[in-house]
């Protein structure tokens, strides 16, 4: 917000919409409407509503991480299941919001054919939670941003195939021109 302020000055207003609480039907809700003019997407489902919504995607949201992710099955470090095999129908499952690459889908197409019962709609940090005080026995995550290998409380079981990363995406509002001025402004970005 900062660099935009300051590269744009008071040319242009500078307002953000969504945070960590917002919930994914609103943001594509927003973007079918083609409210916000630059989209920061944090989810690949909010990069295909971007897409799907004819937003033109300019790059990479973070520079320094790779193109893409992947999402995780983990238990507590002393669960005794090792693995996809151990999975029983009497177990939870705690998943993320439908609308999740990372704690819905992924999970769901990994899972597919297993019986469990599921807790679903959890935000990241609920989910480690339950895992962690044993409400479930299993989680879904993204990798490596929410679990990753140094996490010595939780142990992961499966993981997933690549998932498409983040991205920035410009509205089809914008005149050529200005997506023009904007991606520029935006590929030439400080890295902090």
């Amino acid at each position: 917000k900062a660099y935009l302020g300051k590269t744009f000055g008071d040319r242009v207003q500078i307002q953000f919409d969504g945070s960590s609480t917002t919930n994914y039907q609103t943001l594509k809700d927003n973007i079918a409407r083609q409210q916000p003019d630059i989209v920061f997407t944090l989810s690949p489902m909010i990069s295909i509503a971007a897409k799907d919504n004819g937003y033109t995607w300019v790059a990479k949201m973070f520079a320094d991480k790779p193109s893409f992710y992947q999402s995780v099955l983990f238990v507590k470090a002393d669960s005794p299941i090792q693995s996809l095999k151990d999975l029983k129908p009497k177990m939870i499952i705690a998943l993320g919001d439908f609308n999740s690459a990372s704690s819905f889908y992924m999970p769901s197409y990994t899972l597919y054919g297993k019986q469990l019962t599921v807790d679903r709609g959890n935000r990241g940090s609920k989910i480690k939670d339950l895992v962690k005080s044993g409400k479930v026995d299993v989680g879904a995550a993204a990798y490596p941003d929410a679990i990753d290998d140094r996490n010595s409380e939780f142990r992961i079981i499966d993981k997933s195939r690549d998932i498409p990363g983040a991205g920035v995406y410009l509205s089809p509002k914008l005149s050529i021109q200005d997506r023009q001025i904007l991606k520029n402004v935006l590929l030439n970005a400080p890295q902090s």
